[in-house]
């Protein structure tokens, strides 16, 4: 049997029996579906045998597939017609492109007594498939077995995917840095955040909870896993999400439609108090279009393309013949020539001009789908902040690459 380290393993090595005698029917559509699913949590090729399987097992009248990378695990429940119970382990790649190959009709699945091999019959066709021992697989932790002490939070699926897009692309990539790579979550007595951050960016999500609850001590999940559960997740109804006794893992789980959990190992570490960099206070404020700035920064990038990958931008109020407010983008190249663009805005406050790194001033844009958004700068060295013109609580900071007021 496989042994995993619990200090640096999501989980550890199942109990439960070998593959048995088992056999069941389901709809080809919903194991395809429930496999598509499990498979972002599938290691191909991992120097552990047994993480390169998918576990397929009877549960409770309902067949589970399961998956794990040992950092993110990945459960899906399907409906299903039992007639003996099993489980057994299944080679993941080809087990999940049969069954998506097979036509949309009720298949049956079943294993032989004293046999690893799974027989798959739909509509005329028949596959064995020679499964493992499905003891090695690692259990993969339920939302039931969360702490009593942190009970599950609900939130909308929909709304959570939305929060986690606007917030994990500001993460790190340096993997030397552990901490900086991952998303905080933070529950508060009625709000939920999400907040990520390098040396050069900063967004923070804040959401309303029903209900009032005790505040949990903050977690970190790495960013490129909740990313993989924004890509799981439907457009609506309520996930659950709950923490594990020992706190290295965090369980978000959907139980209206489709049942699924999938489970984060926890970073651990102490995030930087990065509510301390964001200004209070401006001294400009620009408001402005944001379909139109949007599309301003995409043609200054055309002529962004040095090793900074820069962009001035210069924000000036009415006056000097001008009635209106202008935020001004320029960007040039020694080759390939000059760009400027200029955007109506209403201006309050001081002339400024700045200089962004325009990649990451449209990432940060493009997670903001308000009609307006706000655009704040403080003074010279300081850096510049985006946020919604709405109620939504979304803060995106960007450090300048140099700022000083217009001359």
């Amino acid at each position: 049997m496989v042994t995993y380290a619990q200090s640096s393993s999501l989980v550890v090595p199942s109990e439960s029996a070998a593959a048995s005698s088992f056999k069941l029917t389901c709809k080809q559509g919903d194991l395809a579906r429930a496999l598509s699913i499990v498979s972002h949590g599938v290691l191909e090729h991992s120097t552990i045998p047994i993480l390169k399987n998918i576990l397929v097992a009877t549960d409770q009248g309902r067949l589970r597939v399961s998956a794990t990378t040992l950092d993110l695990g990945i459960q899906c429940w399907i409906d299903a017609q039992i007639e003996q119970e099993g489980t057994t382990a299944l080679p993941a790649s080809l087990f999940a492109r049969m069954v998506s190959a097979l036509p949309s009709e009720k298949m049956t699945l079943s294993i032989k007594e004293g046999s690893q091999t799974l027989g798959v019959q739909c509509t005329g066709s028949f596959t064995n498939i020679r499964g493992c021992d499905p003891r090695e697989f690692p259990i993969i932790p339920g939302i039931e077995g969360v702490a009593p002490e942190t009970a599950p939070v609900i939130i909308d699926a929909g709304l959570l995917k939305a929060m986690i897009g606007q917030v994990a692309f500001a993460a790190s990539a340096d993997i030397s840095k552990p901490v900086m790579t991952a998303v905080l979550l933070l529950v508060g007595r009625d709000t939920m955040t999400l907040a990520a951050a390098d040396e050069f960016r900063l967004a923070e999500r804040v959401a309303p909870l029903q209900g009032v609850r005790e505040p949990q001590a903050p977690v970190l999940i790495p960013a490129k896993n909740l990313l993989e559960l924004a890509r799981i997740l439907p457009t609506s109804g309520p996930v659950q999400i709950g923490i594990t006794p020992s706190r290295n893992q965090a369980i978000f789980a959907l139980r209206q439609g489709e049942q699924i959990d999938v489970v984060f190992r926890l970073i651990e570490g102490k995030f930087p108090n990065y509510q301390r960099v964001i200004p209070v206070s401006s001294t400009t404020r620009a408001v402005l279009d944001t379909k139109a700035f949007a599309a301003a920064l995409g043609r200054a990038a055309l002529f962004a393309i040095d090793s900074k990958k820069s962009a001035r931008i210069t924000v000036k109020g009415p006056g000097d013949g001008v009635l209106f407010g202008q935020l001004i983008i320029e960007a040039d190249d020694a080759d390939l020539g000059n760009h400027v663009d200029v955007v109506a805005a209403e201006v309050a406050g001081s002339d400024q001009q700045i200089i962004f790194h325009v990649k990451y001033l449209a990432e940060a844009l493009g997670n903001i789908d308000t009609p307006q958004v706000s655009f704040s700068l403080i003074g010279q060295g300081r850096p510049g902040v985006l946020r919604p013109m709405s109620e939504v609580a979304y803060t995106s900071l960007l450090q300048s690459m140099s700022m000083g007021k217009v001359a």
